[in-house]
């Protein structure tokens, strides 16, 4: 069993941004421990910073820090999935690029995206609601993969069950949802699903054939 981590920024209640985040090393030693134990305290922030460093497991802080806000926290149980709240103020929002959630010194889990500019928000001086998950999902390494015959560096394979995440285990590499199988060819540590012919396609972080790899699916 695996936690994926998935946000959401919402403007008046529309969303205007979310993508998933990689759970950190010490983000597993965090829920590892808080279920046996107190040794850490309860999920506190929702930060944000303007880094654009791509996310790796070992990471421990923002690459640059900018705002960071209190949560509140409920449970869906039906969901099996944990439901963080913040509310920013809409320049604390601009010109971020990365997102995570901590506990104090600890960070649980990294993102990054697109930058958020001035115009990307119609009230530039309202409230950004963020809205963070953490979901409990099934992960395995998978092997298999096929190298694409009409894309550079892109590979895929068959997955009945829906892809909620994607990491690299020999790199700790998290990869970014992209929205289709030309934005994978285009990006590192990048993965599309098609929910339509239910394949998956990847393009590794050092252009490797994954198979050659231990590549880690992680599924809804």
């Amino acid at each position: 069993m695996r936690i994926k981590g998935h946000y959401c920024f919402k403007e008046n209640g529309e969303i205007i941004l979310e993508g998933d985040n990689l759970i950190t090393l010490l983000g597993e030693s965090f829920f590892l421990n808080r279920a046996i134990n107190n040794q850490f305290e309860p999920i506190q922030y929702i930060v944000l910073g303007t880094g654009s460093t791509r996310p790796k497991k070992t990471d421990v802080e923002l690459s640059n820090l900018t705002a960071k806000r209190k949560v509140t926290t409920s449970v869906d149980l039906n969901a099996k999935q944990i439901i963080l709240n913040a509310s920013f103020e809409a320049n604390e929002v601009i010109n971020t690029s990365e997102i995570g959630v901590s506990n104090d010194d600890i960070l649980i889990s990294h993102d990054i995206f697109n930058r958020i500019g001035s115009d990307f928000l119609s009230n530039s001086i309202g409230k950004v609601d963020v809205e963070y998950t953490f979901k409990l999902t099934t992960g395995a390494v998978r092997k298999d993969f096929i190298e694409s015959e009409n894309y550079d560096n892109v590979y895929w394979i068959a997955e009945p069950t829906q892809v909620v995440g994607v990491s690299e285990e020999d790199t700790h590499s998290g990869y970014v949802n992209v929205g289709s199988i030309e934005d994978v060819e285009d990006t590192n540590a990048s993965y599309y699903y098609s929910r339509n012919t239910k394949n998956l396609y990847i393009h590794t972080s050092n252009n490797n054939n994954p198979n050659l790899m231990n590549i880690i699916l992680e599924t809804k």
